[in-house]
């Protein structure tokens, strides 16, 4: 596991951008946060989106004091977050990440088992062609405590070979540290985007 504490990074002069935050739903005071992290430094002919990253900040003291994680995920985007009610934290982004073969942007899932203090090294591929992923706790019953949906808009080729986007759902029934095949819906011929799961 890579602690939060050996990566207290306070990224000053950094702008962030996309924030999302998470609140544990059973710990007062435990907070879950992630934003992508700009590099000022960078100009437009340097790429600027290559030296783009993500971060997740937690805290456990209803915000006074922060810890921060920088994910290796280049390019990153569209970043999210969610815990469920036994402690279990998942990090979702689109980008680039070293530790996966896939040469594109893909969808990444960090897992974290204690709310976000520490992060599972290896993350889970969702696969490509995402966006505007969003992460969601199963709330609703007993049977289905901690489960977590990844929904996102992904684009496929409809049956007269157009490409479109329907929307895909990734489930995970152990707190986010593996996920069933997804589910891809397109309900109509139009254009279908994920919005609030």
């Amino acid at each position: 596991l890579i602690s939060t504490a050996e990566v207290n990074l306070r990224l000053p002069g950094r702008p962030l951008g996309e924030p999302h935050l998470a609140i544990h739903p059973t710990r007062a005071g435990h907070l879950l946060g992630a934003s992508i992290v700009h590099d000022p430094t960078a100009r437009l002919s340097d790429s600027t989106r290559a030296r783009v990253r993500c971060a997740a900040f937690v805290s456990t003291d209803d915000g006074a004091t922060w810890q921060t994680h920088l994910f290796e995920v280049a390019q990153c985007f569209d970043p999210w977050v969610a815990i469920t009610p036994d402690g279990h934290a998942v990090f979702t982004a689109l980008g680039r990440d070293p530790k996966r073969p896939e040469q594109s942007d893909i969808l990444v899932v960090y897992h974290s088992a204690d709310g976000g203090l520490t992060w599972d090294p290896q993350p889970v591929s969702l696969g490509r062609g995402h966006d505007h992923p969003m992460t969601v706790v199963d709330r609703s019953d007993s049977k289905r405590a901690n489960w977590l949906y990844v929904v996102s808009s992904r684009n496929a080729r409809a049956d007269n070979g157009v490409l479109r986007f329907g929307l895909s759902v990734s489930r995970s029934r152990n707190g986010g540290r593996t996920f069933d095949p997804p589910v891809f819906l397109r309900p109509t011929s139009l254009m279908a985007l994920a919005e609030t799961p």
